[in-house]
């Protein structure tokens, strides 16, 4: 278990990034940046990393927010070679242009299916409750219905 504390006046803030698809949709995107206030409000430097340029949310000034384009790996023939190979992307980009975060969260399928892969410290992946209803769907239609999904 990761434990964060406020930050006393630090002059070197330590970084926690966010990563998601996009800022644009429900639940999980506001929640995002519903951390991201709050990792900032303790007194980290705190980055959004984003896939895609969509944002549908006011975006807080106190954050730093980043864009790399999974779209432009799509030539990769297969997806487990694509986001083995942009982790491998992302990984340089973070380490050159942000420095190290001492957390890093991954929020929903494609950044949990990209930073699987990544070699950055301290990778948490966010579980929500879409989980929950693909295993209640599971167990109530069977396989076949989870699999057409």
């Amino acid at each position: 278990m990761i434990i964060l504390q406020k930050k006393e006046n630090s002059n070197s803030k330590e970084k926690v990034l966010l990563v998601i698809n996009c800022l644009q949709g429900g639940g999980a995107e506001r929640s995002v940046l519903t951390l991201g206030q709050g990792f900032h409000e303790l007194g980290y430097d705190v980055h959004i990393l984003r896939f895609k340029s969509k944002v549908a949310y006011e975006l807080n000034d106190d954050i730093t927010y980043h864009q790399l384009d999974l779209n432009d790996y799509n030539s990769i023939p297969t997806k487990s070679l694509r986001y083995w190979y942009f982790a491998k992307v992302l990984d340089r980009y973070v380490l050159k242009e942000i420095g190290t975060p001492i957390l890093t969260l991954a929020n929903l399928d494609k950044a949990d299916m990209v930073l699987r892969h990544s070699s950055l410290p301290n990778i948490a992946h966010v579980i929500r409750n879409t989980i929950s209803k693909k295993i209640e769907l599971f167990r109530s239609q069977g396989k076949k219905q989870m699999i057409k999904d």
